[in-house]
């Protein structure tokens, strides 16, 4: 079964965040089964990632839903393929930062953001800087670490799940960068106080 999505103001979303054991067999498959139902039965938004803490685990883990092709400087969300066999779903054991592009972007086109989203915010949505490309050490499934650099589109995912194991949240660079805050209406994206991100 897919587990309920914690949402703000929830001050799980907010607290430190464990190692995770890689040596505890049962919680690793269970998280792991926990974090791949609960993203891959999210429908209407359709997610493409999803950490720990939004399930409730205040733990370093976090998983991506994403095709392959997705990891290029030119993807954006609406590349993404209908077909759920197209897609990988992946697990990543206490994740790491280890560098960035010294750039940070709104998106491949500087005229045309990528508006984030996120399924803990639901309904709203904002521009948020991230940098084009960053390299993350993480302990897959198979429990061997690796080191990958993701672009573009898989890597602002990335980010923006390693910041909820930071315990941070995307509208926090709202309020920080005074970025407009969006809320989806009958499918239109209608800007709203900004100042509501406060309360998160």
């Amino acid at each position: 079964m897919p587990s309920a999505i914690i949402t703000v103001p929830n001050t799980i979303l907010r607290q430190q965040n464990s190692v995770v054991d890689l040596e505890n067999d049962a919680l690793l498959k269970t998280l792991s089964t926990q974090l791949k139902k609960t993203l891959d039965d999210k429908e209407d938004p359709k997610g493409v990632g999803i950490s720990a803490p939004q399930i409730g685990k205040n733990l370093q883990a976090f998983a991506t839903l994403l095709p392959e092709n997705a990891n290029t400087e030119d993807f954006e969300r609406e590349d993404m393929p209908e077909d759920a066999e197209a897609v990988s779903l992946v697990v990543y054991w206490n994740p790491k930062i280890l560098s960035t592009s010294p750039e940070k972007t709104f998106g491949p086109d500087p005229e045309n953001p990528i508006v984030e989203g996120c399924l803990s915010i639901p309904k709203l949505y904002a521009p948020v800087p991230r940098f084009s490309w960053v390299e993350l050490e993480y302990v897959d499934e198979q429990l061997t670490k690796q080191v990958k650099k993701f672009h573009g589109f898989a890597a602002r995912v990335v980010q923006h799940e390693y910041d909820h194991l930071q315990g941070m949240l995307f509208t926090d660079y709202v309020l920080q960068y005074d970025i407009p805050l969006y809320e989806l209406r009958k499918n239109k994206f209608v800007e709203i106080d900004s100042t509501i991100a406060q309360a998160f």
